[in-house]
């Protein structure tokens, strides 16, 4: 198992074991939706990876996101945990704790305003939960790396290090735990396995297998780097697979695997205990527990807004807002944690959450922005106050105008933002307008990204 070395531009070099490290995005919230503490707020600082500093583009895979320690392979943005990722000092303590040096764990983590790195923390006080994918064997102790796009959430990815208070929580997926098998030699032969998108405690500290319906006790699997789980010699096909977590908390998935040469990735459809299940992904609010800098409430915010722009309120249905003028059709989020638009991306329109009625949604949630309307309601993303959206003509100030890309090139001004995961306001307050990946021709924006919001735009004409 090779080492992969790269250098990290403006902190450190870390190699990057083989296998691929996961971790997953989450905030404080307010009472009944806030991370659930699993330890102490501890000092520490962080940088990022995978960002320009590096000479990457921060919305292509890279390191940590393709291969990593952990051994979760290539990670989707569109799935959980979003990239929200990071990688944990081989020196922290709870990597040393483990189980398999802390892969899976989630951390909650906010920037600190404090020396020797004042400044740096974004206005709006976001604070993020990741999941462990990756181990950093030469960062300092209490040194996290986190992937780009996430760090920026709470400093702007060129600021390069800052100081951090972090803690572990629980992770709260939105599935079951994933079995992801890569070698399955059958009965007598070789089988390894990785547990992916474990809830709660989430680490994992054993994996038994045993033959379905037999009487006889379960055979441990061995721990030999990362979150591979691995025996030489498998019992006899089907396969009930017991998981158990860092806390004791163990769950069986019967079955769940029928047969040999059976690869890929599995769903069990268990998943270990969660205190606060919820939404699992960043939630905004006051977290209910005192600020890790001491004094008062954190604000956290799912949307990672500058400071100037208002939070959503639960009352008004969170960020989508408006029904657009159809009757009785609403866009209202199920929480605070994603927009209508978010939702629609990560796939969830058809999950039942989204179409469960009663109470205060008797229609379902998100009608517009998942094409539930009867009276012909937008299925573009519904009320998502964005400013950035559907702004391709350029003309929202009532005139045609242009701007120039990085090459000379002349183009329509539009306002296209580099992903959904944050609009141009929000890119521009984090002092990203002049970053690569915002300037660069792309093929949906030949002259880059952010174009009106960032001031690239001539006089209308």
């Amino acid at each position: 198992m090779g080492a992969i070395l790269r250098a990290d531009a403006g902190h450190i070099c870390r190699p990057l074991l083989s296998g691929a490290c996961c971790l997953a995005m989450l905030c404080c919230a307010p009472t009944a939706w806030a991370a659930t503490p699993l330890s102490a707020w501890t000092d520490g600082i962080a940088t990022n990876y995978g960002g320009p500093a590096d000479g990457k583009d921060p919305y292509s895979p890279s390191w940590g996101t393709v291969t990593g320690a952990c051994g979760y392979g290539l990670l989707d943005k569109g799935n959980w945990p979003y990239w929200s990722v990071a990688a944990l000092s081989t020196s922290n303590s709870f990597s040393k704790a483990g189980p398999v040096q802390g892969c899976g764990q989630c951390f909650q983590i906010k920037c600190v305003d404090r020396a020797p790195f004042q400044g740096r923390c974004n206005g709006d006080q976001v604070s993020v939960i990741v999941q462990i994918t990756d181990a950093c064997p030469e960062c300092e102790a209490d040194h996290i790396d986190i992937q780009a796009l996430t760090y920026n959430k709470i400093s702007p990815m060129a600021s390069g290090r800052i100081s951090i208070q972090y803690r572990r929580v629980e992770c709260v997926p939105p599935q079951k735990i994933i079995v992801s098998v890569d070698n399955n030699n059958g009965a007598g032969g070789w089988l390894r396995l990785f547990v992916e998108s474990a809830g709660g405690a989430a680490s994992v500290r054993g994996v038994q297998v045993r033959s379905s319906g037999s009487q006889g006790g379960y055979v441990d699997l061995i721990n030999k780097w990362g979150s591979a789980w691995e025996i030489p010699n498998a019992p006899s096909y089907p396969l009930d697979v017991n998981i158990i977590g860092a806390d004791g908390d163990a769950t069986t998935a019967y079955q769940a695997l029928s047969g040999p040469g059976q690869l890929g990735k599995i769903p069990t459809g268990v998943q270990f205990k969660i205190s606060n299940p919820g939404d699992s992904a960043l939630v905004q609010g006051v977290d209910g527990g005192p600020s890790p800098t001491g004094g008062g409430q954190s604000f956290v915010s799912t949307t990672n807004s500058p400071s100037s722009t208002p939070s959503p309120s639960p009352s008004s249905g969170g960020n989508s807002g408006s029904s657009g003028g159809n009757s009785g059709c609403s866009d209202r989020p199920p929480s605070q944690y994603y927009t209508c638009q978010q939702q629609a991306q990560f796939g969830s329109c058809s999950q039942g959450y989204m179409t469960d009625t009663g109470g205060d949604h008797p229609q379902g949630y998100c009608q517009s922005t998942c094409g539930r309307c009867n009276g012909g309601g937008s299925n573009n993303g519904g009320g998502n106050n964005n400013n950035n959206n559907n702004n391709s003509n350029g003309g929202n100030n009532g005139g045609q105008s242009t701007g120039k890309g990085a090459n000379g090139q002349t183009c329509p001004c539009t306002d296209t933002q580099p992903d959904s995961s944050a609009s141009c306001q929000q890119q521009a307050g984090w002092g990203n307008c002049g970053q690569a990946f915002m300037t660069n021709p792309t093929n949906d924006s030949p002259c880059g990204h952010c174009m009106r919001t960032c001031g690239r735009c001539s006089a209308s004409s």
